[in-house]
């Protein structure tokens, strides 16, 4: 679990579209995960984007601010974003995951110009993790998603996601609050591409 909830702050790589660029060769920069017990059969009908998963975890390091819960002042033209990603549960699938996931990471932290808060959530029943992140505006939010990084990330995206994968988007005052199960909820709705 440590493994995972250490790599999720990486999963803002799927927050639009893929972008064609050249293909690195995933190294084995810290150790994979193994691969779970579990078959894709049951990973597919016990776990669904609209639902949080049973074993949902936040990633520990963010501390407080973790937890949507916590967050204060959003404005309300500002912009969440969302991600689902199902991740392979193959040691390749995490080989590439933390090779695309490292420089992702890194634009994150300095931190990216114009995000307010974030949020990262990983299941290892499910092999999913999640990403939830405001944005002080659209601008904002597609400097980040067209960095050198995440567009790498992007463009690799069929090394890392085994199908289902989704994003979504919305401006806060058109959510009654900023949560993780609310914006599960919103994927119900969800018309934008599948990865």
């Amino acid at each position: 679990m440590k493994t995972l909830s250490s790599l999720s702050i990486s999963t803002l790589i799927c927050l639009t579209g893929c972008v064609a660029q050249p293909e690195p060769t995933p190294t084995p920069s810290a150790p994979a995960a193994q691969p779970s017990p579990l078959t894709q059969n049951a990973l597919d009908s016990d776990c669904q984007a609209t639902q949080i998963e049973s074993d949902a975890t936040l990633l520990e390091s963010l501390g407080e601010k973790a937890n949507p819960e916590n967050w204060k002042d959003i404005p309300p033209d500002a912009v969440v974003a969302s991600t689902y990603l199902r991740l392979f549960k193959t040691e390749a699938g995490w080989k590439a995951f933390q090779t695309f996931s490292g420089p992702v990471t890194k634009v994150l932290m300095k931190p990216a110009e114009g995000l307010l808060q974030f949020s990262l959530m990983s299941s290892e029943k499910c092999g999913v993790q999640r990403t939830l992140s405001v944005w002080k505006d659209e601008e904002a939010m597609m400097q980040f998603v067209t960095s050198e990084a995440h567009l790498n990330a992007m463009s690799n995206v069929s090394q890392v996601s085994r199908g289902g994968s989704i994003t979504g988007k919305w401006q806060v005052k058109t959510l009654k609050t900023i949560s993780w199960s609310t914006v599960a909820e919103g994927f119900s709705g969800h018309q934008g591409p599948v990865y």
